[in-house]
């Protein structure tokens, strides 16, 4: 499946991706400065519910602000 196909914009593409995402998930393995931001941006986009995205972490305590967003 090709989610390009068709799109004459960006904003299209982001819909159909965003289309696909609602039955999906996404993990960020290692949320320390560049994980923690992709996860924020993602929350701040609105672009996946807090309960669809799961961040990890060796040092759990620095998680605490995503997971009081509704992270797992």
């Amino acid at each position: 499946m090709n989610l390009f196909e068709g799109k004459s914009s960006i904003w299209e593409f982001y819909a159909a991706a965003k289309k696909l995402l609602h039955m999906k998930s996404i993990a960020i393995i290692g949320g320390g400065n560049l994980g923690a931001s992709m996860a924020h941006g993602l929350l701040r986009s609105n672009f996946c519910p807090p309960s669809s995205l799961t961040v990890t972490r060796r040092n759990i305590e620095r998680l605490y602000p995503l997971q009081a967003a509704g992270v797992m």
